[in-house]
């Protein structure tokens, strides 16, 4: 309700708290709310009670809005599905023909003509930056048929501000409230979402040579 009364009432772009790192059901609180951790060069660190308490700085922006995915808006999946494909930064980026391997193009072939078949997106001024989906027995993460598979990505330019972890969770709730126990994901080891999904409460139940295979209990918090 005052992350909704800063944006709504007095019209505040951003909203940044900070939480001490030793208060993990806070900082859930937060993330679940859709705040992200800033990335500091120092780390501000405090006296207190004889001890001396980390500060972790959160923050959330205004502009972007997630919702469910439009029946006209689903090619937009090859372009995210592209984008979540991981790419050092450092490294030359990968040929789109990567897309046309049965296995990658898997997660978008046919969207939402089978059960199983969600996916929000997160939009700012109308465009769409970022989505998540997902799919029953899909691929690299497959666990077995039953079981939903997620991809999520975003624009590069939109990363780091706390989408990602909006529309993870607005994925998750809505597979909860199909029905669905379980989710599982592939994601490659040197990803930076690893942590984010760690945060979330995946678990690895497999590791492979360059990837992990990670299943979340959707009962589960």
């Amino acid at each position: 309700m005052a992350v909704k009364y800063a944006f709504e009432t007095l019209g505040a772009t951003k909203v940044s708290l900070g939480v001490f790192e030793n208060n993990p059901s806070a900082i859930h609180c937060y993330e679940v709310a859709g705040f992200h951790r800033v990335s500091r060069q120092d780390t501000e660190s405090y006296p207190c009670l004889g001890e001396t308490w980390n500060c972790i700085e959160m923050e959330q922006y205004a502009d972007a809005i997630i919702r469910d995915i439009k029946s006209d808006e689903i090619p937009l999946l090859t372009e995210f599905l592209y984008e979540a494909i991981f790419q050092p930064q450092d490294a030359p980026k990968v040929s789109r023909t990567v897309l046309q391997e049965p296995m990658i193009w898997a997660y978008v072939n046919g969207f939402g003509s089978r059960t199983g078949d969600f996916c929000r997106v997160a939009t700012i001024g109308g465009v769409i930056v970022g989505a998540a989906w997902s799919r029953l027995g899909c691929s690299y993460g497959k666990v077995d048929a039953s079981i939903p598979e997620l991809a999520i990505s975003l624009y590069p330019e939109y990363r780091g501000r706390g989408i990602g972890s909006r529309l993870l969770e607005s994925l998750l709730n809505t597979l909860c409230e199909n029905g669905y126990k379980q989710v599982s994901l592939s994601v490659d080891k040197t990803n930076y979402a690893v942590s984010m999904y760690r945060r979330f409460g995946f678990e690895t139940i497999v590791e492979r040579e360059h990837d992990y295979l990670m299943v979340k209990h959707l009962n589960r918090k």
